[in-house]
């Protein structure tokens, strides 16, 4: 018997005081945290494979994240699949360098964090933005 295969992920709330930076990918109107798998071959934790995409995603160095907590993610790529995705979001504070959209993110935006809702995310961040609010 083959159990299901949990994906483990990582998100990042890159934050500047009130402000928030979140990513659109080019097939989508709403953004998201910037985030993605974490690669064995190059992450030794899943604090390092943040640091890591939001290098990829950004171009900022991250120096160092906050753990703010784990949930399953309902990724589409997966909806009809017994797999999922488990991701781990954390909170980058302290970071140099100025953002600039690559990988697979088509753009960057500053949000004021009091004038986010929901509805600004795309559907499978949704759980993400909660589990972040939480934390506030």
């Amino acid at each position: 018997m083959k159990y299901p295969t949990v994906f483990a992920t990582v998100d990042v709330v890159i934050r500047k005081g009130d402000k928030l930076l979140l990513g659109r990918k080019a097939h989508q109107s709403k953004f998201r945290f910037v985030g993605g798998f974490a690669d064995p071959a190059y992450d030794n934790s899943y604090e390092d494979a943040a640091k890591r995409e939001a290098k990829e995603e950004t171009g900022i160095e991250v120096q160092s994240v906050k753990y703010l907590g784990s949930t399953r993610i309902d990724d589409p790529r997966y909806r009809n699949t017994p797999d999922c995705i488990i991701t781990h979001l954390f909170e980058a504070t302290e970071w140099s360098g100025e953002p600039v959209a690559s990988d697979d993110i088509a753009e960057l935006k500053w949000f004021d964090r009091e004038l986010l809702s929901v509805a600004d995310f795309v559907e499978e961040h949704d759980v993400l933005w909660d589990l972040f609010c939480r934390h506030q």
